[in-house]
């Protein structure tokens, strides 16, 4: 007969309070924040005596008893004191793992054979060492042994003694405790209650095929549990993350997509409006359809921003969903806020009005005006017509959801805005970041917000490393290594919208000003319309150090190119756009290698 893992668990009921002072006889609860309201997450006796409930607010409490003390809850610390008190039991037991918030499970040595009374006899002696040791600690605990973890941690919350549970007799001793005893979700719990169940041997006795067949999976766990087969289920955890999670198995299977959307979208409200309660908004949304005789179908979709708002999300699923061939008939669907975040709403804009600018402050321009209007309509309502062009409005929200699906349609780190680094080498003066700023940054990776993007962190629309925002912004500072990097003038396009990998090399006709005259493009020579320049940059002297003087060259076929020299020879480097030149043709200075020194 193989060797059976067995658990000594110990359950501290009043663990949470003691450690701060109190004891059983105090009316005094354990106060912490969920969902935005202080709620009461344990009790002492005293305070039990009076009625007062795990869950309840702090205010329905102290409506029921005014005199009741609050302790406000430490969770660091409550951790760390936890692991403290397993540390003092190592001596009885090495093998010792901490469940928070107020469980420890210490292992036994298993035993190959039937059982034994000197087995039995020797974890009651352990019970007995550990009781004694937490009573001279000021700690009052319930200890069981048995077989599954599961099974003894609800019996020593619900049993009003120790326990040593022999192998096969796990069913027996749960059967008489209540069935909310077991910890299940409540719905589930709702459900199998609304049949009559009341107690765990009730459950029990249920046919396993129709506990599956008519409550899912989940169901077939804790029948299993009542049935005192061994199952690897969590202990509950009053302080873990909400799993927002909804399954539905369908009455009758669906081949086509718009019977299933009707489905989801009800699925959907029931979501939102748990995340609603729970102060929370989801950003990335997970689907599986379950296929008859076929593999699972997995959809993940980025919602572009946090949101708990059930149409917006039907219109994303419908999208996203367009175009999906079944391969098989659907006979169950489920849906998962695989990641979410801390929501408290945001409040909508007023017409006239942006939430977060500054319209009050005077200025030379008229301040643009702003409703809520999609992209490409005119943001001004009739009668209130500014004089000069209507101004426009980019609604961010759309654009969320525009790269969210892009995210999802071309996988994930494709998309990124480029930011400036900080290097005077063209090539190496930015590198990818998040394609938003801002609140809304990180979402599209699913990660958390990323620190706000330069406003000008496009190439060719004013990118401009830390060196120059200084100069810009007159918080120039003297800095030892900047006499080794320098710039004389800037161009009038600031960087190309478009930069090459590698500077590609090209041949050149001076012209008999010092200027270029023509340029070779494959076999064909073209001539040079006008030219800007040059823009000496140099440095990193103490690596690879590098000294160019870079133009702008307009060809005769409409083409703006970013061109430097170095050591005698020419490259290009970039390609600007064609409406992007803001002066006319006119040629400033010789084209040259650059200063004899940097300056």
């Amino acid at each position: 007969m193989p060797c059976e893992s067995r658990h000594l668990l110990l359950y501290l009921p009043l663990f949470r309070l003691e450690r701060c002072g109190w004891s059983a006889e105090d009316q005094v609860v354990l106060v912490g924040e969920r969902a935005g309201v202080p709620r009461v997450l344990a009790l002492s006796k005293g305070a039990d005596d009076l009625g007062l409930k795990v869950g309840m607010s702090l205010s329905q409490a102290r409506a029921m008893a005014p005199d009741i003390q609050a302790e406000l809850l430490d969770q660091p610390a409550e951790t760390g004191d936890l692991s403290d008190l397993a540390r003092q039991l190592e001596p009885i037991s090495p093998r010792i793992t901490c469940l928070p918030p107020d469980t420890m499970v210490a292992g036994l040595s298993p035993r190959p054979g039937p059982w034994s009374s000197s087995l039995e006899q020797r974890e009651w002696a352990l019970i007995d060492k550990v009781r004694h040791r937490m009573a001279y600690l000021g700690h009052q605990c319930r200890l069981v042994a048995a077989q599954d973890l599961y099974a003894a941690r609800v019996l020593a919350a619900w049993s009003p003694e120790d326990r040593v549970i022999p192998s096969g007799a796990l069913a027996r001793a749960l059967r008489p405790l209540p069935l909310q005893a077991l910890a299940m979700p409540s719905s589930l719990l709702e459900r199998l209650t609304a049949l009559g169940l009341k107690s765990i041997g009730d459950l029990a006795d249920l046919p396993a095929a129709a506990v599956g067949g008519r409550f899912g999976p989940q169901a077939v766990l804790f029948h299993r549990i009542a049935r005192g087969q061994s199952q690897s289920l969590p202990i509950p955890n009053s302080m873990a993350e909400p799993d927002f999670a909804r399954q539905q198995v369908l009455p009758f299977a669906i081949d086509t997509l718009e019977p299933l959307l009707f489905v989801l979208n009800r699925m959907l409200a029931d979501l939102c409006e748990s995340m609603e309660q729970a102060c929370r908004a989801m950003v990335r949304l997970q689907l599986r359809l379950d296929l008859d005789g076929s593999s699972s179908m997995y959809f993940s979709f980025r919602t572009g921003k946090p949101t708990r708002d059930p149409s917006m999300l039907s219109r994303l699923l419908m999208r996203r969903l367009d175009g999906v061939t079944l391969h098989a008939l659907v006979t169950a669907v489920a849906l998962r806020a695989s990641h979410h975040v801390p929501y408290q709403g945001l409040q909508q804009e007023l017409p006239g009005i942006r939430l977060g600018s500054a319209q009050s402050a005077p200025c030379a321009t008229p301040p643009t005006h702003y409703t809520s209007v999609g992209p490409g309509v005119a943001a001004n309502p009739p009668g209130n017509e500014p004089s000069g062009p209507p101004t426009f409005r980019a609604d961010p929200d759309q654009l969320a959801q525009l790269l969210a699906m892009l995210a999802d349609t071309l996988g994930p780190g494709v998309l990124c805005s480029p930011a400036p680094r900080d290097t005077w080498r063209p090539e190496c003066a930015w590198e990818p970041s998040e394609p938003l700023s801002g609140p809304q940054a990180g979402l599209l990776s699913g990660g958390g917000s990323a620190s706000e993007s330069s406003a000008g962190s496009f190439p060719g629309r004013g990118l401009r490393t830390s060196h120059e925002n200084s100069f810009q912004k007159g918080t120039y500072k003297p800095d030892p290594a900047w006499v080794h990097e320098s710039w004389i003038r800037r161009l009038p396009l600031a960087r190309p919208a478009l930069l090459l990998d590698e500077p590609r090399p090209i041949q050149v006709e001076p012209s008999s000003g010092g200027g270029v005259a023509r340029l070779r493009s494959g076999r064909v020579w073209l001539r040079i319309l006008h030219q800007d320049g040059p823009e000496y940059l140099s440095g990193e002297w103490w690596d690879q150090p590098f000294q160019r003087s870079y133009w702008v060259l307009g060809l005769e076929d409409g083409r703006l190119l970013w061109v430097y020299r170095e050591r005698g020879h020419f490259f290009i480097h970039g390609f600007f756009d064609q409406d992007d030149w803001p002066e006319p043709a006119r040629v400033i200075a010789t084209v040259g290698d650059g200063p004899s020194a940097p300056r």
